[in-house]
């Protein structure tokens, strides 16, 4: 089965019939050019040869054609054929495929299916051969006339021989089928142009009379035309042998056109070469494809890590991207399988034999993995394992393409255990720009007595006193938010059951990678305590200004404030005292109050209380 597909794949590679029509013709213009074998063929029907040699090769390259000519034996058996002359077309049958471009490893494919052949073609020694070649004209015509019936058809039948007008008629049409179908221009040895076929001038874009005369160079860019290499290009075209491959030429208005094309000289009966046929295909739009497929590829090769792998997970190569990333040098993985970059549990794991089943299955991954680099380097790589699928859509290698993240990784771990440590600390919740709960972490469910569920979905209005949440000033406080602005402060909130909670909070808004704020976070501290003990050190503060006269001095001695009961005592206004040393008083000592007491140190120095004021 296996040489079945081999043997077809030669036959598609070369082209198919029409290649095998150039196969043989080319075949038989070295046959015949070639001294020593010329004389073999003198009087043989050429067009019926041609058309057995086409069946015959289109059968051994897996064409569809069956050979149905003699056997080789009976069509050899009037030819004195030699080892040397065997050999000899053994010779030109190889460099005729050679020529066409075909693979070595086919050609070696097509000698070892002729080469068995040997002992059936061969039938004569050296004493045969000097006979042949000394055979005059009227010889060579009976031998013919014994080798050939009336009509000039093999005496020996077969359903392949066929009368030479109808040969020749079966070989005309399907070189027109080919004119039809490639792009076909003729050429003197010197590369002037003798014809082309419509397909050749539109694909050119040319009429024949604006190229008919002119030389090939026309189509060339100029510094290819006259360079060395063009001109090896003719010399060589004119010593008979054959040209194939890929080429850029120059259509009509500078149009860039892209041919698969062959070169073929044409040999004369005396075997030299006086003309250059080409056939050519226009394959523009697919060579356009490819170069805009490895720009892309070029540019994705700069920009990220790519290696490539086998099925079975051994390196095939990497680049320098990759390799820098790593730590590695190419000959230090190359032929080595990837778990060298995975940690070895993870490698051993029936996780990581199924990624690679998932992958020869022709399915995609792509994800964020940790890898490791030389010298055990833990690196974070963003990164697509991607099958590469082959003609017959399967599976054929992974190409893996990655971008470094491990900084980023870092930066995000520690930015983790930050926001980790700040969620322990504090109550946390999210919201939406237009005030709907989000989430919230368990030091907030618990400042606020409220499971997750009982507010998930609702709006922070739940939170506050009513007068507040109905006011301009709560609508200008999330207006204020979705602007992106923050909002920091003490804040009065309403807890599960109505329980009153004062919160050191900041509300701050997230940004997107627009810059624009797309949902708000708050960070709050309980000083409900504080609060309360602070409501009842104000409210004692207040009760003792009340009954007394009080004065608050800096520790330097100089007057901050007085209450009203102190400026009546004293007789003073507060401007008349404020900033003042408590000593002086309208530039006079002040008076002295028999009763005056030291109450105690406040937070911005002493306060002094005068008591009995009222006698």
């Amino acid at each position: 089965m296996a040489e079945t597909e081999t043997t077809i794949s030669v036959y598609e590679q070369i082209g198919g019939e029409a290649a095998i029509l150039i196969t043989v013709e080319t075949f038989y213009q070295r046959v015949l050019g070639d001294p020593l074998l010329q004389p073999i063929f003198e009087g043989f029907d050429m067009a019926m040869l041609k058309r057995q040699q086409v069946d015959f090769f289109s059968q051994a390259l897996g064409g569809p054609n069956i050979y149905r000519g003699p056997d080789m034996k009976t069509a050899y058996a009037e030819m004195a054929i030699e080892q040397r002359h065997f050999d000899c077309m053994a010779h030109h049958l190889v460099a005729t495929l050679q020529f066409l471009g075909v693979a070595p490893e086919h050609i070696d494919t097509v000698v070892q299916t002729v080469g068995p052949l040997v002992a059936e073609i061969v039938n004569t020694d050296i004493a045969v051969q000097t006979e042949i070649t000394s055979t005059t004209p009227s010889t060579k015509k009976k031998r013919k006339e014994q080798r050939m019936g009336q009509n000039g058809s093999h005496k020996n039948g077969g359903t392949a021989t066929m009368e030479a007008p109808s040969d020749m008629m079966d070989l005309e049409g399907k070189i027109a089928a080919i004119d039809r179908a490639q792009a076909v221009i003729e050429f003197n040895l010197d590369g002037t142009i003798i014809t082309a076929n419509d397909n050749f001038l539109q694909t050119l874009g040319y009429t024949l009379p604006e190229i008919q005369g002119q030389h090939h160079r026309m189509f060339a860019e100029p510094g290819y035309a006259s360079s060395p290499d063009y001109a090896n290009f003719w010399v060589k075209l004119n010593r008979g042998e054959f040209e194939a491959g890929v080429y850029k030429r120059i259509g009509k208005g500078g149009k860039e056109v892209w041919i698969q094309a062959s070169y073929n000289p044409i040999f004369d009966d005396q075997g030299q070469p006086y003309k250059v046929v080409k056939f050519a295909m226009d394959i523009t739009a697919q060579q356009n494809q490819s170069a805009d497929y490895e720009s892309k590829i070029g540019a994705i090769s700069k920009a990220q890590a790519v290696i490539e792998f086998n099925l079975d997970g051994t390196i095939i190569t990497a680049n320098d991207n990759f390799l820098q990333t790593l730590g590695y040098t190419l000959p230090e993985i190359q032929g080595k399988h990837h778990r060298m970059f995975a940690e070895p549990t993870y490698a051993a794991s029936p996780e990581y034999a199924a990624f690679w089943e998932k992958l020869n299955r022709g399915e995609f991954d792509a994800g964020r993995y940790k890898r490791i680099g030389k010298g055990g380097k833990e690196i974070w790589i963003q990164a697509s394992y991607n099958p590469i699928m082959d003609a017959s859509g399967k599976p054929s290698k992974v190409v893996k393409f990655a971008t470094d993240i491990t900084e980023s990784k870092n930066r995000s771990a520690e930015l983790e255990s930050k926001m980790n440590a700040l969620n322990a600390a504090q109550a946390v919740i999210e919201f939406e720009l237009n005030g709907s709960i989000i989430s919230a972490n368990e030091n907030f469910l618990v400042t606020l007595g409220y499971s997750l569920p009982e507010i998930q979905g609702k709006h922070h209005r739940m939170f506050a006193e009513s007068a507040y949440a109905a006011s301009p000033e709560y609508a200008d406080f999330w207006g204020k938010l979705k602007k992106g602005e923050s909002d920091a402060g003490v804040y009065k909130r309403i807890g599960k059951g109505g329980k009153e909670v004062w919160i050191q909070a900041s509300y701050n808004p997230v940004f997107n990678a627009d810059g624009v704020a797309y949902k708000v976070v708050k960070y709050a501290t309980d000083i409900t305590e504080f609060k309360k003990l602070n409501e009842e050190y104000e409210a004692r503060n207040a009760a003792v200004g009340n009954g007394n006269a009080v004065i608050d001095f800096s520790p330097e001695g100089i007057i901050l404030d007085a209450n009203e009961n102190f400026l009546k005592t004293l007789g003073y206004t507060l401007d008349e005292i404020k900033g003042k040393h408590h000593r002086c008083s309208r530039n006079q000592p002040m008076r002295r109050v028999p009763s005056m007491r030291l109450f105690g140190q406040n937070s911005t120095g002493v306060s002094l209380i005068l008591a009995n004021i009222s006698g």
